[in-house]
């Protein structure tokens, strides 16, 4: 449970940051919104492939791989980001 905790509140964290990174953009309405599609939507298209991909490999192995894929994504969006090679467009 406290690694699922921590789990949300970083994808919390990451969407707040792009989220806020573009509230002083023209548009930023639009732009805001796009985040959270652009949040939502993976999950909506592959929940059901990764149903069945949970059914048939095992679960623990899927898991760990998948979180330490999020974790060093979000770890080089970030420094990407600190370094300022990041931009709107």
């Amino acid at each position: 449970m406290g690694a699922q905790l921590g789990s949300n509140v970083g994808t919390w964290m990451q969407t707040v940051g792009a989220q806020w990174t573009l509230v002083t953009e023209p548009n930023a309405a639009t732009l805001v919104s796009l985040v959270q599609v652009a949040t939502t939507l993976p999950v909506m298209l592959l929940s059901l492939p990764s149903g069945v991909l949970a059914d048939l490999l095992d679960r623990r192995h899927l898991l760990i791989s998948v979180q330490t894929a999020m974790a060093l994504t979000a770890g080089l969006l970030a420094v990407l980001t600190w370094a300022g090679v990041t931009t709107l467009r």
